[in-house]
């Protein structure tokens, strides 16, 4: 009778553990489904974000676009370093001057401009006479924004002589600059200028020019 008694208990016991073991694992799986619904939203929410920034610029960019702005005038002016070829020297270089451009775009992503550049370079403004040459120069530029902030440009020029520099030599011209992203028809922008001008030496500039890009 003891046995029996026993036995029953035993199976009783048996019985209730046997109920009570799936409730852990029922929990933990319910903790894990939570977690990963969670991270669904949280990377839904930021993709539509992006979403939603991209199409903004893009909005912008064609609001933009759609304005009819038909040229922009860049006035700017930089100091530098001139140094010639064949230990001719170097200088403390000045240039001023301005382009007008003219849209022509090639992308939705690259927007580009040509034009005209009427620039007065220095060569050297310390009044060492290392470089006495002084020029006017004029020609054909193109440029480039990429990424919208990022701008490229290449161009040639001649160089007409000015003071006691009666050479018209002709030369190249790139600059590699930045721009803010504004929805605005004044930008401000800084640019490493680069030239080359081919004189009795080579003659080559570098400055950092800085000026402002007037959309008409």
């Amino acid at each position: 009778m003891i046995s029996r008694i026993s036995a029953t208990a035993m199976n009783k016991s048996i019985a209730r553990k046997k109920q009570r073991t799936p409730s852990t694992p029922s929990r933990s799986g319910a903790w894990c489904w939570s977690l990963m619904f969670g991270a669904s939203l949280w990377l839904c929410a930021g993709q539509a974000t992006a979403q939603a920034e991209v199409a903004a610029k893009q909005e912008a960019r064609a609001e933009a676009d759609s304005r009819g702005r038909i040229l922009f005038l860049r006035p700017q002016v930089g100091v530098g370093w001139a140094r010639g070829d064949k230990n001719s020297g170097n200088g403390l270089a000045l240039h001023a001057g301005g382009r007008l451009l003219f849209p022509a775009p090639l992308s939705d992503k690259v927007s580009a401009t040509f034009g005209l550049e009427a620039t007065y370079v220095d060569l050297d403004i310390s009044k060492s006479n290392n470089l006495s040459e002084r020029y006017v120069a004029v020609g054909i530029v193109l440029e480039m924004t990429l990424f919208d902030n990022f701008n490229l440009g290449i161009g040639t020029l001649g160089y007409i002589g000015v003071g006691s520099t009666d050479r018209n030599p002709f030369g190249l011209v790139t600059n590699l600059g930045w721009q803010p992203e504004w929805d605005s028809r004044a930008l401000p922008f800084i640019t490493l200028r680069t030239e080359w001008i081919f004189d009795q030496v080579v003659f080559n500039v570098l400055s950092l020019s800085v000026g402002v890009a007037f959309g008409i």
